[in-house]
């Protein structure tokens, strides 16, 4: 196992409710070097990790609102990419490698950690989780989610495959707005700061993975999402070359990166195709739009881009219109993977609140439809990409 090395400050979530327990690890945190944010509820716990990028959560099992190994089981469950240190008092020694089999990543006892154990034992935590990731992953799924014609959904789409997706891995979903004039997914997610992909860009070819992470931004549970230039003529800044390495680090680094494309294609669209897994055509049920898509299929075949990992999603697919399901895919000659329900209400109560649907209600029809479709994707092998 490599060393890690702490190339900034690690950010530490100290779940924990007790006042003098809390006061002693904090210091003790900060003089170990880490920057140290404490809540006293695991519910508050795993709100600040789906709001913000922590590197390691120190948790005491005992809190008002959850207690003993299930304490862990919750946290693992709200937020399996998070690497876990439990803190327990010497006669609950035992519970706390209970959490370990369950797969914290170590466990200190309270009085008995300075700042060189501690920071010891959060290094050893951090290059644990660092092991894991690079067994279980020979890089992420890269999946482009395309609509050949406006107005069918496309990004709507992308934004909670991307989050059914990450609801479902345990490590976290990557989520690039490729649509260069026109992205609107930092919107669509409420997502305030003004870093986007133009940031990255600017700072080329001095870039590392740190100039990459802070240009991220996390979204709703924890997604993260690279956004688009907020300014039109910002888009031509944008080189085959940033997207290229922003996607070869990203694969090392989620379980999945979902690319949303623009309807129109480009050189650098191309590239990322030609990069991807899976390519999800998005379409509704009219006509413009299964002409459209027919089009983009004659294009891929023109420009030798293989259509053996393109899967069909119809949006909006229960709406009255002259054309059916059914009759598209015949129309099409092309297989249906997904068919997604309308829901105008949840919708907008999601655009509202920021959040994708699929975290809004993940009980309603359209959420476990695409529940449904990111466990199709799951189920597909990745492969090699040649041209067809």
């Amino acid at each position: 196992m490599t060393a890690l090395t702490f190339s900034r400050r690690v950010r530490v979530l100290l779940i924990e409710d007790d006042a003098g327990d809390a006061l002693v690890a904090g210091e003790v945190l900060a003089g170990a070097g880490f920057e140290v944010e404490q809540v006293t509820r695991l519910a508050d716990g795993l709100r600040r990790l789906a709001e913000a990028r922590m590197d390691l959560v120190l948790l005491d099992l005992s809190l008002p609102d959850s207690t003993g190994v299930d304490t862990y089981l919750r946290l693992h469950s709200g937020a399996p990419w998070a690497p876990v240190v439990i803190m327990t008092g010497m006669d609950d020694e035992a519970l706390a490698a209970r959490a370990i089999a369950e797969g914290a990543q170590d466990y200190i006892v309270k009085g008995q950690f300075g700042p060189q154990s501690l920071r010891r034992a959060i290094r050893f935590a951090l290059e644990r989780q660092q092991h894991a990731t690079a067994v279980t992953a020979g890089g992420a799924r890269v999946l482009s989610v395309i609509g050949p014609k406006g107005g069918v959904g496309k990004s709507t789409v992308a934004v909670n495959v991307a989050a059914a997706l990450h609801s479902m891995e345990k490590r976290p979903v990557a989520l690039i707005d490729l649509s260069l004039q026109c992205g609107d997914i930092g919107m669509m997610l409420n997502l305030h700061d003004k870093s986007t992909l133009i940031d990255f860009c600017n700072s080329w070819p001095n870039v590392n993975d740190e100039v990459l992470e802070n240009v991220i931004q996390t979204g709703p549970h924890g997604l993260r999402v690279l956004q688009a230039p907020n300014q039109t003529e910002l888009s031509e800044l944008v080189q085959r070359e940033h997207l290229t390495w922003i996607l070869d680090v990203m694969k090392q680094r989620y379980s999945n990166v979902v690319i949303d494309h623009a309807s129109h294609l480009t050189d650098i669209s191309c590239e990322m195709l030609e990069r991807s897994d899976r390519i999800l055509f998005v379409v509704d049920l009219h006509m413009a739009s299964a002409k459209t898509l027919m089009t983009t299929l004659a294009f891929f075949r023109a420009m030798r881009l293989s259509t053996s990992n393109v899967m069909l999603v119809v949006n909006r697919g229960d709406e009255r219109t002259n054309f059916t399901v059914s009759e598209l895919e015949k129309t099409l000659h092309f297989p249906i993977s997904a068919v997604l329900p309308s829901a105008p209400a949840l919708l907008l109560r999601g655009e509202g609140e920021g959040m994708p649907v699929v975290f809004v209600d993940k009980n309603a029809p359209i959420s476990r439809e695409y529940r449904k479709l990111a466990k199709l994707i799951q189920s597909e092998p990745m492969k090699a990409h040649s041209a067809a």
